[in-house]
């Protein structure tokens, strides 16, 4: 599952939209679950020269919906670890997201360790659609959002997808 690299993240609009319209209108940080499938496609390239080899498969992760939770620490306690399983049986788990107010658009520490314990745990992979193999995605997609409140409308909401398989070592 290390060797497992997502080439693109793909939502719809009204979802999206959802999302967005939830974490601008809750008055608070809030956080909460993505669900949806990953999906194992070819790339759409083709060699000109018959000694090259094709370029290996894509993954694509599709976000379908999600699950707001009212205030932070939902699922997982202040060190980051998980702390409830109730939530997480949801299936198809692909990863969470986080809604921050004027904080700089960066994962803390606390994200960075959540997001390892979502996936390190082996029940909450799920399979990778269209493949040949057996292979399972662990639920390791985070997104980050934040705003401003010094702009009353919310049209430029900057928002970051981090896929992180990886978590750094700290010493």
């Amino acid at each position: 599952m290390d060797d497992l690299v997502l080439h693109k993240l793909a939502i719809s609009g009204p979802t999206l939209a959802s999302m967005i319209q939830r974490l601008s209108s809750s008055p608070a940080d809030v956080d909460g679950l993505l669900f949806g499938h990953i999906t194992r496609i070819a790339p759409s390239t083709l060699p000109d020269d018959a000694a090259q080899t094709s370029p290996d498969s894509h993954l694509v992760a599709t976000i379908s919906g999600f699950l707001c939770f009212p205030s932070l620490l939902s699922f997982y306690d202040s060190l980051g670890r998980l702390s409830s399983t109730t939530h997480l049986n949801h299936k198809p788990l692909i990863g969470w997201f986080s809604s921050r107010r004027k904080t700089p658009l960066r994962p803390s520490m606390r994200e960075f360790s959540v997001t390892h314990s979502l996936s390190s745990t082996p029940n909450l992979s799920l399979p990778i659609q269209d493949s040949d193999s057996n292979s399972l995605f662990a639920p390791s997609i985070f997104l980050l959002f934040t705003h401003s409140s010094n702009r009353p409308d919310h049209s430029n909401q900057p928002v970051s997808g981090l896929p992180l398989p990886s978590i750094p070592t700290l010493f």
